[in-house]
């Protein structure tokens, strides 16, 4: 599983980097991107699974990078990370195009069912592959 981890915190890197590996000893790859500029050039074509972003960053935040992303056609899951869980915020982010929430301090178990969302969501579309426009 390849995860794109965005956020300007080096302590909050470090701790859902070890999570993370707690939960995938295997197969894993974390690519951190310290801020939104760097992660809106790499992420729309480096074949993430998963996009781990931070709302409280320098400019561009976690809005403006959750906008750019889906507005260079990325695709996969991106889970806002956050100790800001107002329900305008909530709001705002479903409507840019987020599929989750993880609240800070990270916690195992919530990192988990962002985890297992992914996976089931790569099992339903391997057992359900889209036709192809191809005759």
């Amino acid at each position: 599983m390849k995860i794109a981890l965005v956020d300007d915190s080096v302590f909050s890197r470090n701790q859902v980097s070890k999570i993370l590996k707690e939960l995938i000893p295997h197969n894993l790859e974390i690519v951190p991107f310290t801020g939104g500029a760097p992660a809106i050039e790499a992420i729309p074509s480096g074949n993430f699974d998963l996009v781990l972003l931070d709302l409280v960053m320098p400019p561009p935040d976690g809005f403006e990078t959750l906008k750019a992303l889906r507005e260079k056609g990325y695709k996969g899951h991106i889970w806002v990370c956050t100790a800001d869980i107002q329900g305008t915020s909530k709001e705002r982010c479903i409507a840019l195009g987020a599929n989750g929430y993880l609240e800070k301090p990270f916690s195992r178990e919530k990192t988990a069912i962002a985890i297992e969302t992914v996976i089931r969501e790569q099992e339903k579309q391997k057992d359900n592959p889209k036709p192809s426009s191809q005759p």
